[in-house]
């Protein structure tokens, strides 16, 4: 088939998908894989804890282009953050609230919890262009509840992938909470507490940080 034929062709379909989302709500539920970070992991106890509305998130937010779609992002939250958290932590520990105890009784040096700060999107109707941001908090308290530390970062996604706005779109929330689980590995790792406990104490197989006096100094 001749080339300008298959570019009509493609951007008829798109224009199709898009007249079809027009002034209705579509559910976009993407999965998500974050690779191991480069980092040897912090040798503490960190206990983990989801409220419901980083759990069930659901985000939405009106594009220019006039659309409005439910991203389910619960589902990826906890499969990135209970791989990403592992990867990062030496022993993570999931708790059913900010308070209780672990199962086991399994002693906590801290305890830290996700939240979405803020979320948006964008489609190019006639690019087919999709851009993405994603503004994580992430929130480190002492066991007895004493906040020790709030890291903040932004994820962005940009994407040309996939047919119409739902494949660009999917595409584009992987990117960004790709970029936002990157960047928090660095964020974390250049601490000024964090970089204190490790020129002092380096992280070996035979290391516990007391994670409280890294950030009481």
């Amino acid at each position: 088939m001749p080339v300008s034929i298959m570019r009509c062709f493609w951007t008829l379909v798109i224009l199709l998908l898009f007249l079809a989302s027009s002034g209705c709500k579509k559910e976009i539920d993407p999965d998500y894989r974050v690779p191991p970070p480069l980092f040897e992991p912090l040798p503490i106890t960190l206990g983990v804890y989801y409220g419901d509305a980083f759990r069930d998130a659901r985000l939405t937010n009106g594009s220019s282009a006039g659309l409005d779609f439910v991203i389910l992002v619960g589902r990826a939250n906890i499969s990135l953050h209970d791989q990403l958290l592992s990867d990062m932590f030496l022993e993570t520990v999931p708790l059913e609230s900010r308070f209780a105890p672990p199962k086991g009784a399994t002693r906590l040096d801290a305890i830290i919890e996700p939240e979405i700060s803020a979320f948006s999107y964008d489609w190019d109707v006639n690019s087919g262009d999709a851009s993405v941001d994603i503004i994580y908090s992430y929130t480190m308290s002492a066991p007895d509840g004493e906040r020790l530390v709030q890291w903040t970062v932004r994820g962005y996604g940009y994407s040309r992938e996939g047919i119409g706005i739902i494949g660009a779109l999917d595409n584009g929330i992987q990117i960004a909470m790709r970029d936002a689980a990157a960047r928090l590995v660095v964020t974390v790792h250049e601490d000024p507490a964090i970089r204190r406990c490790r020129e002092r104490f380096p992280v070996t197989s035979d290391t516990r940080w007391n994670i409280q006096e890294c950030f009481a100094e």
